[in-house]
């Protein structure tokens, strides 16, 4: 959808998508955050049966350890680029519905 410029509130053209392809978008990130759920469980489970099954072998369990604080840290950066993308998704949504309703409000 394209939005030509409107001078007295001062928007320079822009390009809108619809709001359902933004939809799709957030559709997807909320799959890629439940598949990123998914395997840091697989990882905190094998990471706690090699602890278990250390029997006292420290450099084991230390490097069990230090895999999950890893897979951890990744799964947080991964999250906060996530809801960034999340944001950013809402706002434009935000401005793609205010537009369909200013427009549908002009053509009355």
């Amino acid at each position: 959808m394209y939005r030509s410029f409107d001078d007295e509130n001062g928007f320079p053209p822009r390009l809108y998508r619809d709001p359902e392809q933004i939809r799709r978008d957030i559709k997807d990130i909320c799959e890629k955050i439940s598949r990123a759920n998914h395997m840091l469980n697989v990882r905190n489970l094998i990471s706690e049966i090699i602890i278990d099954e250390s029997n006292g072998d420290l450099k084991r369990k230390t490097a069990a350890v230090s895999e999950l604080l890893e897979a951890a840290e990744e799964m947080l950066s991964q999250m906060e680029e996530f809801e960034e993308s999340l944001d950013d998704l809402q706002q434009e949504l935000r401005e793609s519905v205010a537009l369909l309703r200013e427009d549908k409000n002009v053509h009355r």
